[in-house]
């Protein structure tokens, strides 16, 4: 928690009266949900008139109160350190990953933060650096990370040799050390090659992205022993007629099922892209109904590379496509494990009247809450998208409390970049900007949530206000939400890590 030196030690009284407070009404919760223990976390960057640094904001008590910590922002920063950002992260029980990018002045770096205790406090692992492949000549992580157990996997790009290849991080012992593996970097595509997310289910870790060799093809990476080694797979499965193709949607699987969602050049036309494997990654399949049978009506052009959730049998994959009037969201549906797949109509049909154009940046399914997150653009300015559905995906809604709410007076424009759900919360963090006398074009952090599984929202001003914002604080925006959540332990141990972990805040809190 950010808290200035020179604040009297009043404040610090009544700041661990209000933790004994939180305390309390922990304990007395009863101990039947681990969500109520797991933190919520956002990410993305802010400016402190001097540079862009990471901005991490974390929520213990089910977003009703938020922190920065400052080992993100300042204190265990890597040097030297010019400017960077964070833009996604993964939990798993007490540990937690971050990841971005930063600049040391001379190159772009990968960065990754790393928490033990349920992201109270945070370090950089050195070995991020000094472990990168020897032609390393700048480089940067991307998409979503992942962590089960003790694995955390976080992918990127790096360039070597005037070239693009895959990066790809992992520690199999919480964070203790880090390696990028040989099976992942060592290989030397013909031309670039990247990867945007990664899954890990049991001791099953694959990592997605692309590959151009003289045309761009899916790239499919797979370790199956908890990220130990890795090898490359390759898939002629491919949709027809097939030109260029990628999986820049990233992976989701929940349990033995998992999808993959991107785009593929259908006649020089992008055209949404989905892979389903039922058994971990070992096999894959395209279904049809996402290429042809199923599309929205005077569908022209589209791709689903706006992220893609899976929570038991139901799985979504978002985007945007082109009819011939407007850009409109996107949203691929299956209830049944991805046996068949719909483009429901409620994500069309119940669209703000006023949206001119609009698009679907992220995805999270809990339960049979699924909620998709992004912007639209009416006649005056572009706002913030949400769509969510609360029984399963047989309707789908866009509440006006987020689509269409009198926000405050200097709220210019502003979208929604990430979402997460977990428990009875669901979070999705953003941007917004507006005119400061001084300044010009201000942007600030967004955060909207709901604490009952998504049925009603509201903005969440509060945690983005100057009093608990890092300090000197000069505008900045969230990129991510806790892009996976796995808990192993039941709800008793996990409070007992949790509560630890605020006893640590405590004492962190009174020495800075």
């Amino acid at each position: 928690m950010y808290i200035k030196k020179s604040k009297s030690i009043a404040l610090v009284i009544l700041f661990l009266a209000a933790l004994s407070v939180s305390f309390y009404s922990v304990a007395a919760m009863p101990l039947t949900d681990s969500s109520q223990y797991q933190p919520l976390i956002v990410t993305g960057h802010y400016d402190d008139d001097i540079k862009r640094r990471p901005l991490l904001g974390l929520s213990t008590d089910e977003g009703a109160t938020w922190s920065y910590p400052m080992d993100i922002t300042h204190s265990s920063l890597p040097q030297p350190f010019y400017e960077g950002e964070l833009v996604a992260s993964a939990c798993s029980d007490a540990l937690c990953i971050a990841i971005g990018t930063y600049s040391d002045k001379v190159t772009k770096r990968p960065l990754l933060a790393l928490s033990s205790d349920l992201g109270i406090t945070w370090s950089y692992p050195q070995d991020i650096n000094s472990k990168l492949p020897d032609s390393f000549k700048f480089g940067w992580f991307t998409g979503s990370p992942n962590c089960s157990g003790t694995t955390c996997v976080a992918v990127g790009a790096y360039l070597s040799n005037k070239k693009y290849r895959p990066l790809l991080a992992v520690t199999r012992d919480a964070g203790v050390t880090w390696s990028y593996p040989e099976g992942i970097v060592a290989p030397d595509f013909p031309e670039e090659a990247m990867l945007y997310g990664a899954s890990c289910v049991g001791t099953t870790c694959m990592a997605v992205g692309y590959h151009y060799p003289g045309t761009t093809y899916p790239l499919l990476a797979l370790s199956k022993d908890a990220g130990a080694t890795w090898s490359y797979v390759s898939d002629s499965a491919l949709p027809a007629p097939f030109y260029r193709e990628h999986f820049s949607g990233g992976v989701s699987c929940s349990e033995a099922l998992c999808i993959i969602s991107g785009e593929y050049d259908n006649r020089k036309k992008p055209w949404p892209l989905l892979a389903v494997s039922k058994d971990k990654g070992e096999t894959w399949r395209y279904p049809s109904e996402i290429t042809k049978s199923a599309l929205p009506p005077h569908f022209m052009r589209g791709q689903l590379t706006g992220g893609s959730s899976c929570s038991g049998t139901l799985c979504i994959a978002t985007g945007y496509f082109s009819d011939k009037t407007a850009e409109r969201p996107l949203l691929a549906f299956t209830n049944d494990a991805g046996e068949t797949w719909t483009y429901p109509n409620d994500i069309i049909s119940n669209l703000p009247p006023s949206l001119l154009s609009g698009k679907f940046n992220d995805s999270s399914c809990n339960g049979n809450t699924c909620v998709a997150v992004g912007q639209y653009s009416d006649h005056e300015r572009t706002r913030p998208l949400l769509g969510v559905t609360t029984d399963g995906g047989v309707t789908w809604t866009y509440p006006p409390e987020i689509t269409s709410p009198v926000l405050p007076t200097p709220f210019i424009e502003g979208g929604l970049n990430g979402v997460d759900c977990k428990g009875e919360v669901c979070l999705a963090s953003g941007w917004y900007y507006y005119m400061d006398r001084i300044r010009g074009n201000t942007y600030m952090p967004l955060l909207a949530i709901s604490n009952n599984k998504g049925l009603t929202w509201s903005y969440s001003f509060s945690a983005v206000s100057k009093d608990v914002l890092p300090y000197p604080f000069f505008g900045g925006s969230f990129k991510g939400v806790l892009s996976s959540s796995i808990t192993t332990l039941t709800p008793k141990s996990l409070k007992s890590l949790f509560d630890i972990a605020k006893r640590q805040a405590i004492q962190k809190s009174i020495v800075h």
